[in-house]
């Protein structure tokens, strides 16, 4: 019997019963093999993988125990009728070589010499930092002659937010905007003020994972939900609400990281129906959110909330400092019309207001280069440098490897055919001058197999080259399948 979704790497340091067990994970989780489906038999799964039935049997056993699959005389083993809710924590053994791994990636990040195509922001702009320089002073002087800073931040760039806001189809009451010394602040403090040790929040299977420690450092549970080609499963998440009581749902519907998928507008709107119905806030995050590549900006949940479910509590924050420069952190939140008073206060409490030399830096930037015109252009470059990406994975790829096209942000992420060891492939890609981040370096909890590319760090000829050395190393790795 032919197991097409299955391959076991002789040279990996993770056991060939962990392995299999991951695989048909995999499978499961992508929706290849369906709950109540049929596997193979220990005897075929060993003919098949030229593996020892003791060794098929450990790979059964592993997945029974957390609940992926099922045996039952005369029926055979087949996918679990109800499969677990968040994929189990990690053994020790695979903690130590995630931790391993990642500090693989942070001990090479910033040596010369690597071409960087993994990240989450864009290289400083000349033109902006020459800019920066031009209008220090200007914002100095502005800073030092405000007497008492309103915690919600300076209302003259405030409203300059609210104007960006109003293209993406966002109205806000500026009372209801706040700003925030980068998005990441904004959103400790709903943590802090939402939550309480075993609430349950639900955050995508893959993220930037401080946002995880955020929520574990409240004492909240945090639960995974999968992912898709579009974004969340919906299916799980609806699996997910039916066996718990949800607190908050985290989420980024437009342009993902590290993945780049957007949502249709479809599951934007079955999310939020399924928010009214369980009564569960929701945080938006839309950090890429003026990095869109479509004739109209997407559509947001708090917009569509506002006329489907006004009643839908949705905190919606993006950023500036990936736009401007890593080191200006200034982020900005809409908060909900019932948390308002209690987010001022706390605000207050917090740091009295976010950094008033910081705000009046970006007021007289956005002044002074047009900064709705600069994003223009941006976003015309930026098209043109993921264009220029796709013509590149399409060229030098193996067959079988997919990715999509981001229509927002500055990255995509590419699929294997069949799973990676990843600390082998990191070792090779670093051998080769070439720093890309894997699925391990943001899984909440077990990795998706795949890898991060980032179009908008290193110029497109350059990206380019680095692409064709993991191209290279993806035909050497995988020519022993």
């Amino acid at each position: 019997m032919s197991i097409p979704y299955l391959y076991i790497d002789r040279t990996s340091s993770i056991p060939i019963p962990e392995q299999i067990a991951e695989q048909f994970i995999s499978a499961i989780r992508a929706k290849r093999l369906k709950p109540g489906q049929s596997l193979p038999t220990v005897r075929e799964l060993s003919k098949s993988l030229q593996i020892s039935m003791e060794t098929a049997q450990k790979a059964y056993q592993l997945l029974k125990k957390d609940g992926w699959i099922t045996s039952k005389p005369r029926h055979g083993t087949t996918v679990s009728a109800h499969l677990p809710q968040s994929t189990p924590m990690l053994a020790p053994k695979r903690h130590a070589k995630r931790l391993a791994l990642l500090q693989t990636l942070k001990a090479f990040k910033q040596i010369p010499g690597l071409y960087p195509v993994s990240g989450i922001s864009l290289p400083p702009d000349p033109v902006l930092l020459q800019a920066l320089k031009e209008v220090s002073n200007q914002a100095l002087d502005s800073s030092l002659k405000v007497e008492e800073s309103d915690p919600f931040g300076v209302s003259d760039l405030r409203s300059k937010i609210q104007g960006l806001l109003v293209e993406r189809g966002i109205w806000s009451d500026l009372s209801s905007l706040c700003i925030f010394n980068g998005s990441q602040q904004a959103i400790w403090l709903i943590a802090d003020l939402l939550l309480k040790p075993g609430d349950i929040v639900v955050i995508p299977e893959t993220c930037y994972l401080p946002i995880k420690e955020i929520f574990q450092s409240k004492g909240a549970q945090v639960v995974s939900i999968r992912q898709v080609s579009d974004g969340i499963d919906l299916d799980h998440l609806e699996q997910i609400c039916q066996k718990k009581s949800i607190s908050l749902l985290f989420t980024m519907p437009n342009g993902h990281y590290p993945t780049g998928a957007s949502w249709s507008e479809e599951k934007k709107r079955a999310v939020i129906a399924l928010a009214q119905k369980r009564n569960f806030p929701i945080l938006e995050d839309d950090f890429y959110a003026e990095l869109y590549y479509t004739p109209i900006p997407p559509t947001t949940l708090y917009a569509l909330a506002t006329n489907m479910a006004p009643n839908v509590s949705i905190f919606y924050t993006s950023s500036f400092h990936m736009l401007i420069h890593t080191n200006i952190r200034l982020g900005y939140l809409i908060v909900p019309e019932p948390y308002v008073e209690i987010m001022h206060h706390a605000k207050s409490l917090v740091d009295k207001t976010a950094s008033v030399f910081t705000q009046y830096l970006l007021l007289h930037l956005w002044e002074k280069i047009n900064f709705p015109n600069y994003l223009k252009q941006l976003r015309q470059r930026l098209k043109t440098a993921r264009n220029q990406m796709l013509e590149s994975l399409e060229r030098w790829l193996p067959p079988g490897y997919t990715f999509s096209s981001p229509q927002v942000g500055i990255t995509t992420w590419v699929h294997p055919p069949h799973p990676m060891d990843e600390t082998r492939f990191i070792e090779q890609c670093l051998a080769e001058h070439v720093f890309v981040m894997p699925g391990e370096a943001f899984a909440v909890e077990q990795p998706v197999p795949g890898f991060q590319v980032n179009f908008g760090k290193i110029p497109p000829e350059i990206l380019d080259q680095a692409i064709q050395r993991i191209g290279k190393i993806l035909r050497r790795y995988h020519s022993s399948y």
